[in-house]
């Protein structure tokens, strides 16, 4: 009966591999880090991060979610804005500012992966894994952010990216 209820089986198969990674680690599981790279870049209506969806700036959800994401040990926010690091400072969330070089629209996220592993690194914290959480995924939740730590634990890989079959019919000639 639970393969007709896909939101259940989907609930129950991330609650056997939390299961099964709690039993399999114990208090030794890896430290997590998210990373929410964020570009400030400003268009007319603002900075793309802070335009408003369903009443809230698109940013809360990713901070709100990376907040409830029980495997995140620690969450950074990742800028060149000062307007968008503020907003990250009243969401209570910590924040590093980047070089301006690292944000720009033909450089890719690794830079800045790099650029805050050394910082971090520079204080002693060094993450086993770090998860990457754009802004541009409002919809992701805390429970799709620990499944995806678990997929990794669990199959020893060294990414996940996470997606959801469709079998819709899109087509239309």
């Amino acid at each position: 009966n639970l393969t007709e209820n896909q939101t259940g089986l989907l609930q129950a198969r991330r609650l056997i591999k939390r299961s099964y990674v709690r039993e399999r680690y114990g208090a030794g599981v890896p430290t997590v880090l998210g990373i929410i790279p964020v570009r400030g870049k400003s268009t007319p209506q603002g900075p793309f991060a802070l335009r408003r969806l369903a009443g809230k700036p698109l940013l809360s959800y990713t901070i709100e979610e990376a907040q409830r994401a029980e495997v995140l040990d620690r969450v950074l926010l990742v800028t060149e804005s000062t307007e968008i690091a503020q907003f990250g400072i009243e969401s209570k969330v910590d924040v590093m500012l980047r070089p301006e070089a690292l944000a720009r629209s033909n450089v890719p996220v690794e830079p800045t992966v790099w650029f805050v592993l050394g910082k971090l690194a520079e204080k002693g914290y060094l993450p086993d894994i770090v998860a990457l959480l754009h802004v541009t995924s409002p919809l992701r939740q805390a429970e799709h952010i620990c499944e995806a730590v678990d997929t990794l634990l669990i199959f020893k890989t060294d990414s996940v990216v996470s997606v959801c079959e469709d079998r819709m019919f899109h087509y239309q000639h």
